[in-house]
Parts: C-alpha cells; sequence; structure tokens
C-alpha cells in the first residue's frame, strides 16, 4: 500500500515538473518563425534584406505578441534597419541591435488588428561590409530576451514556438573599373591622344570615310564594352561613342566628335551638259510682240513710237546655264530695225530670235528689215527774181517751166541715191 501512495506521489510531482518546464503542452498550439534573404549571395557594398516569416498562425489563434531575436556575423554585415511586416502598423513593432543580436517586439495595439494568418512578421535590411570574408553567412532566429511565454494569440494566451535560420553567399567583391586600356581608330587619327581619363575627343576625316572604324579595350577583362559607330554626315558633324559598363554596373562613355568634309564637286563632261536653248520669256518695253511669244516661234515684229533711240528687250532663258546675248537694240533708225537674241545652251548649241523693230512706220510682218542708210543730198541754191514777171495770157510762164525742171532732177537723185537701193536690198533679203 506504501508503495502505491509512493508511485502517485512520484507522477504527480513529474507532472507538475512537466507543467513547470514544458509550457507549450499548456499552450493553445504553436507557430514556426522561419528567415528568407533577398538574394542567394551577397558582394561587398551590396544592401539585402532579411524577412521573419510566421507559419502556422491560424491554428495558433493568431499572434498578438511576439518576442524574438535574430543573430548575424558582424565580421560580415551591418545592420541597417527593421520594420513591421503585414501591412500592420509601424508604431506596433521595434527593433534593436546589439553586437550582432537584433531583438524584435510585436505588440498588437489594437485587440482586432493583429497577425491571423501565415504572414512576414518584419523585414530587416542589412548591408555587407567592404573587406567582408567570403564563404558562407548564417543567419539564425530564437526566442527573445523574456524567454518562455513570448508569443501570444487572440486570446492572449501563450504559443508556443519553433525557430529556423538561413544563410547567404558572400561572394568576392565587383569590380568597379570602367576605363578604357586602348582607344584606336583603323582609318582616322584621334585628337588628343588616347589617355584613360579623357573622355572627349575630335576628329577630322576626308568625305571618303562614311564611317569609324573604333577598336577599343577595357581595364578589366568583365567590363563590357559598346561601341556606337554611325555612318559619318557629309559635310557636318557626327558623334560616335564607346560604353564601358563595369562588372559592378557603374558605367563611363567616351565620345568622339567626328567632322567630315563635303563631298567635292565632280567635273561635267560634254555628255551631261544641257542643251536646252530655248527662251522662256522674250518682250520688248513699251511694245507688244506680234505674233504673241511662244518659245518655238523664232521671227516676231514689234511697234516703238517715232523717236525712240533705245529698245528694252528682255529675254529669259528655259535653262539658267545657257547664255543670253542681244544685239541692235541701240541707236535705233527711222523705219525698220533689226534686233538679234543669241542664246547657247550649256553644250554650245546655238538659237536665235529676231524681233524687227518698227520705228514711227507700219511693219510688214515677217519681212526682215535692210540696213538702214543715210544719203545727204547737196543743197540746191536757184536764185529767183525779186519780182516774177507777168505770165503771158493763155501761156505757161518761163520761171514755172524753170522750177518744175529743178525739182525733178532733185527727185531723179533722191529715186537713184536712195529709194532704188534700199527696194532691191529688200528685195533680197
Amino acid at each position: 500500500m506504501k508503495r502505491i501512495r509512493k508511485f502517485c506521489a512520484s507522477l504527480l510531482i513529474g507532472v507538475l515538473i512537466g507543467l513547470v518546464f514544458v509550457p507549450g503542452v499548456l499552450a493553445a498550439g504553436s507557430v514556426s518563425v522561419g528567415l528568407s534573404p533577398s538574394k542567394g549571395t551577397v558582394r561587398a557594398g551590396d544592401t539585402f534584406t532579411i524577412s521573419v516569416t510566421l507559419s502556422g498562425v491560424a491554428a495558433a489563434g493568431g499572434v498578438i505578441t511576439a518576442d524574438m531575436a535574430v543573430r548575424y556575423d558582424t565580421t560580415r554585415f551591418s545592420f541597417v534597419s527593421g520594420a513591421v511586416g503585414g501591412g500592420k502598423p509601424a508604431s506596433d513593432f521595434s527593433s534593436s541591435d546589439a553586437g550582432g543580436k537584433v531583438s524584435l517586439i510585436y505588440s498588437n495595439g489594437s485587440s482586432d488588428n493583429y497577425f491571423k494568418s501565415n504572414a512576414t512578421l518584419a523585414v530587416l535590411t542589412f548591408k555587407v561590409k567592404a573587406n567582408a570574408p567570403t564563404g558562407t553567412a548564417n543567419f539564425s532566429s530564437e526566442i527573445g530576451q523574456n524567454g518562455a511565454g513570448t508569443f501570444a494569440n487572440g486570446k492572449l494566451e501563450s504559443i508556443g514556438s519553433s525557430f529556423s535560420g538561413t544563410s547567404v553567399n558572400v561572394a568576392a567583391a565587383v569590380s568597379g573599373d570602367n576605363n578604357l586600356q586602348t582607344l584606336n581608330l583603323a582609318n582616322a587619327t584621334l585628337s588628343p591622344k588616347f589617355s584613360a581619363g579623357t573622355t572627349k575627343y575630335t576628329v577630322k576625316v576626308e568625305n571618303s570615310v562614311s564611317k569609324l572604324q573604333i577598336l577599343a579595350l577595357a581595364v578589366d577583362k568583365d567590363a563590357k564594352v559598346a561601341i556606337n559607330s554611325p555612318t559619318l554626315k557629309e559635310g557636318g558633324v557626327t558623334n560616335a561613342t564607346v560604353v564601358v559598363t563595369a562588372a559592378n554596373g557603374s558605367q563611363k562613355t567616351y565620345t568622339l566628335t567626328v567632322t567630315r568634309e563635303a563631298k567635292a564637286d565632280e567635273p561635267t563632261t560634254e555628255s551631261d551638259k544641257s542643251k536646252e536653248n530655248a527662251l522662256a520669256e522674250l518682250s520688248v518695253e513699251n511694245s507688244t510682240l506680234t505674233p504673241l511669244f511662244n518659245a518655238e516661234t523664232l521671227a516676231y515684229v514689234a511697234q516703238l513710237p517715232l523717236g525712240t533711240q533705245k529698245a528694252v528687250v528682255t529675254a529669259k532663258p528655259k535653262d539658267d546655264k545657257a547664255e543670253v546675248k542681244i544685239s541692235g537694240t541701240e541707236e535705233l533708225n527711222p523705219g525698220v530695225n533689226l534686233v538679234v537674241i543669241t542664246v547657247t545652251a550649256e553644250d554650245g548649241t546655238v538659237k536665235e530670235y529676231k524681233i524687227t523693230l518698227n520705228v514711227g512706220e507700219v511693219s510688214v510682218t515677217g519681212v526682215p528689215p535692210a540696213t538702214s542708210q543715210t544719203f545727204t543730198m547737196p543743197p540746191t541754191v536757184v536764185d529767183l527774181p525779186s519780182e516774177l514777171p507777168e505770165t503771158p495770157s493763155g501761156g505757161i510762164s518761163w520761171w514755172w517751166l524753170i522750177l518744175v525742171f529743178i525739182v525733178g532732177i532733185g527727185a531723179g537723185v533722191l529715186l537713184e541715191h536712195y529709194v532704188l537701193p534700199t527696194l532691191d536690198k529688200n528685195r533680197h533679203f
């Protein structure tokens, strides 16, 4: 009997001890805490995050308070900041760093706005130190400073918790060298001479060079070189560029300002010369051409007032390369005058337009004028008596016969020396 009593007492003590040292047995449930990095591999200078995740939240009745910590390697990383996750109020969360241990405390200030399903409790930001050792770096999570009972559900009941960690790979630092080692041109010359620290250059090329042949090599074998060499503008300026992108993403641009000579004028061959020798316009000032001007009509007549000494003739060629010469417009004589317009094409072929100018006389259409001559008849002096004798009744006065004789001689001279030669020349024109 004593043995039975002793066994029951021992069993009761064991249960009580279990209740004290294993509080999770009486807890309403438990949650699992995990860590998740934003990058699997990091390098010196990188910034990355570790997310603190909660799972099993709904089964545990939610999470209204949490007290935990995350440990990290201080030789590789520095803690930057911590923020509450799940869209919860920032005022419900705090984080503090103490020598590689980041303490996290979450306490819901509103009885209804707490974690009711799996979520991210917090997001912690870290930065890789400049001289961080390479290799695997571990992050771990653990219960907070208050020990057991630091997680509670929506009913303010203590809930159990389990913790896991994660790791990242710290790789060697990436080079930031974005300099060129060489920059050469196969068909031109740089000015000034290349230097890695000089990013602006000028280049002058002949018209025959339509594109630069650029040869560029980066200092760092892991850097990328991009060359942009567009077609060069004739007689203008074009920019060519060389962009060096370092392994860490930093860039440097080398710019080449290229001036290309204009294309020289090519010699014109005889076969290329224009044959156009027609007029586009022809007119006489203060007169009208008969017939009206047409490029294919070569003979015209125009009337000018008596006393006109000079004609103003306008002639414009169809081809600006044709040459126009006008003759016969000055020192006009009364009567018929001839104006000749000579049009010489670029290839040397000639076309003539003629205008018959009638100064003070009515023109005969289509009849070219004769060369004007001036005949001066010597003056004839006749002495007549101051008193003419009376004419005998029924006869002709002797002085009248003398007068008729003199006029006849003058008319004969005019006919022989002026009228007949003029008519003869007009007949043979």
